[in-house]
């Protein structure tokens, strides 16, 4: 019975992952130029394609604008949509550990953030949503 009782929670597991509809991936864009490439965890990694498995995390969208040589506008999108995501951190991390920068999106998805050195890493995070974690590494995009 118990042996049943095991193969039936699989199969029922199995067949919700199936059915589940797939969700867009995250992107990345500076002034309307994609950048997916740096996203470090866009791919799916195991399961059944999606990047959790079964478990179902919306993506973010980012989209930055250099404005000058100091400062930096975003966005904050659901991927996929053009639905903008308030309150959601957004950390900097220049070359300096000591000189990161955290802000959190308006009500409109909307972030400035101030560089006074060239960032290495951008994370956006919110419960609820997949952790965006952009490397920014040796890149001269902003």
């Amino acid at each position: 019975m118990k042996t049943s009782s095991f193969a039936l929670l699989v199969i029922s597991t199995l067949a919700s992952c199936a059915t589940n509809q797939r969700v867009a991936l995250a992107s990345f864009f500076i002034d309307n130029a994609s950048h997916n490439s740096l996203i470090e965890n866009r791919r799916s990694q195991y399961g059944n394609g999606r990047p959790d498995g079964c478990i179902i995390e919306t993506a973010f969208s980012l989209r930055l604008r250099a404005t000058s040589a100091d400062s930096i506008l975003g966005v904050v999108y659901e991927a996929g949509t053009i639905i903008p995501v308030p309150f959601a951190t957004v950390r900097a991390l220049p070359q300096l550990a000591m000189d990161t920068v955290t802000t959190v999106t308006n009500n409109t998805g909307h972030f400035a953030i101030s560089r006074s050195q060239k960032l290495q890493r951008l994370e956006v995070s919110m419960p609820g949503y997949r952790m965006l974690i952009i490397n920014l590494g040796s890149e001269k995009l902003l």
